[in-house]
């Protein structure tokens, strides 16, 4: 059986992201993120919830709000909007979890 506590860790806390995709150009990390919201249509209830790093969310990303209570569970993102991003946020690359 499944207990509650592992159906828990599917649930996102506030801010938290849970995929990163990094795409080399703007052009490139705008068609994942559309592609990502297309193919994640229906996952879940309100299917994926993608979110494209830009300059216009970048305050919300540094103030650890990004997707809300929800969370987001997947960020596109160019290396370079990134790294500015999390250079003003309180948000470290040594809080994120790597996949093994």
């Amino acid at each position: 059986g499944t207990s509650s506590s592992s159906s828990n860790k599917e649930e996102n806390e506030e801010g938290q992201i849970r995929t990163l995709l990094l795409a080399p150009s703007r052009e490139l990390a705008s068609q994942l993120h559309r592609e990502v919201c297309r193919l994640g249509f229906g996952y879940k209830k309100g299917g994926l919830r993608a979110v494209l790093l830009s300059k216009q969310n970048a305050s919300v990303f540094a103030s650890g709000k990004l997707g809300g209570k929800r969370g987001v569970d997947v960020l596109v993102s160019t290396p370079l909007r990134l790294v500015a991003a999390l250079s003003s946020s309180n948000e470290s690359a040594a809080s994120c979890a790597p996949l093994s």
